[in-house]
């Protein structure tokens, strides 16, 4: 088969695959909204344990007692120390 038919059949395979996909897409799009909804009316129902607030987070009380964090900059620091001497030391 020449070069520009097989040009030509590749396009139509995919604005074929296009329409097809446009038309599948609309069903689950309806589908996730069904979901959505239903997921955000079972929220409302979740039960609410002890150690949490309403909006799901943990009380002051329980995160005063957990171990701190490292904070994501002393990280970043300590990284590009032990870059700095790693550079240092080869050079």
């Amino acid at each position: 088969m020449p070069h520009v038919v097989v040009q030509l059949f590749a396009v139509l395979l995919l604005i074929l695959l296009v329409i097809l996909a446009n038309e599948r897409r609309r069903e689950i799009g309806e589908a996730v909204e069904v979901l959505a909804r239903e997921l955000r009316d079972a929220t409302r129902y979740f039960r609410l344990y002890s150690a949490e607030t309403t909006r799901g987070r943990e009380a002051e009380f329980i995160r005063d007692r957990l171990p701190k964090r490292l904070s994501t900059s002393v990280l970043i620091a300590f990284f590009m120390l032990c870059a700095a001497a790693t550079w240092w030391f080869t050079r």
